[in-house]
C-alpha cells in the first residue's frame, strides 16, 4: 500500500513536470502576432568590445537597455546577443551593427531579391539567337542532304502499292 502511494506521487510529479515543460515551451520565442511598435531590446550576453549608441557610442554592459532606434555595434573578435521585447533573440557576430526597430529580425519578412536586369531593357541586343539560328540552318542542311543509304534514286526499286 505504501509503495503504491510512492509510485502514485512520483507519477503525478512527473506528469506535472511534463505538463509545465510543455506549457512553458509553448510561450517561448517571438510573438510576431502582436503590435510591437516602439519596442526596445536588452543586451543579454556579450564578449569583447560592444558599443551602444547613446549620443555618442558608449561601451555596452550585460543587461543594458537599447530603445527603439538605438544601435548596437560589435567590433573585431567580439559578439553580442540582443533580446527584443517580442521574445526574439538575435546573435551578432564580429564587425556587425544592429538597429533596434519596430519589427525584430525574427518577425521581419524575408528580403525580396531584386530581379536581374533584362538585356533588352538595357538597350543591349542578346546574341544567343544568332548562334541558335546558324546551328538550326546548318542542322537542316545536313539533315536534308543525309540519306539512309548511298543508293542513287534511279537504281532504287519501285515502291509497290
Amino acid at each position: 500500500m505504501f509503495t503504491n502511494r510512492i509510485r502514485a506521487s512520483i507519477g503525478l510529479a512527473l506528469l506535472g513536470g511534463a505538463v509545465s515543460v510543455s506549457y512553458g515551451g509553448a510561450s517561448k520565442g517571438p510573438r510576431c502576432d502582436l503590435d510591437w511598435r516602439g519596442q526596445g531590446a536588452t543586451i543579454v550576453k556579450l564578449g569583447g568590445e560592444v558599443m551602444v549608441s547613446q549620443s555618442p557610442f558608449v561601451s555596452a554592459t550585460r543587461g543594458m537597455r537599447v530603445e527603439n532606434g538605438g544601435r548596437v555595434m560589435v567590433l573585431d573578435e567580439s559578439f553580442a546577443v540582443v533580446a527584443y521585447d517580442d521574445g526574439c533573440w538575435h546573435e551578432m557576430g564580429p564587425n556587425s551593427m544592429l538597429t533596434i526597430e519596430d519589427v525584430s529580425p525574427c518577425c521581419a519578412p524575408p528580403p525580396v531579391a531584386a530581379a536581374a536586369p533584362v538585356p533588352e531593357a538595357a538597350g543591349v541586343f542578346p546574341v544567343w539567337p544568332i548562334p541558335a539560328a546558324i546551328g538550326a540552318i546548318a542542322g537542316g542542311v545536313v539533315w536534308a542532304n543525309n540519306r539512309d543509304d548511298d543508293t542513287p534514286p534511279s537504281q532504287r526499286p519501285p515502291i509497290s502499292q
